[in-house]
């Protein structure tokens, strides 16, 4: 087993053998964080659709979350809210951000 330094004593990954490297870790995590924001903001976009009774298809639903979600983020940031993390609070981001969007575009299209 290789010993590997690290600060103040941490615990290392180079200290587990088997291990991948981490350019592989880091490779696969940021394509399930990808896969994770497509499907998050398909049922995010979805779950807004229903609510609006709007008719999207698939990728509008998922563009539409996806947008949401940093439109949620803004906002929940700027009044001070804090939503639980993981999916759940994800999902409730995402979705309160798809609504605002599908309503301010349908309040701009009226006019």
């Amino acid at each position: 087993m290789r010993a590997c330094s690290t600060p103040m004593g941490a615990s290392s990954t180079c200290d587990v053998p088997g291990l991948r490297s981490w350019a592989g870790v880091k490779k696969r995590g940021r394509t399930m964080s990808i896969i994770f924001w497509i499907i998050i903001g398909g049922v995010a976009g979805w779950i807004a659709e229903k609510v609006t009774k709007s008719d999207h298809g698939l990728l509008t639903n998922i563009a539409v979350g996806i947008i949401g979600a940093f439109i949620g983020g803004f906002l929940f940031g700027l009044l001070g809210i804090q939503v639980a993390g993981g999916i759940v609070g994800s999902l409730i981001t995402a979705t309160v951000g798809a609504l605002v969007l599908l309503y301010a575009l349908r309040f701009v299209r009226s006019r």
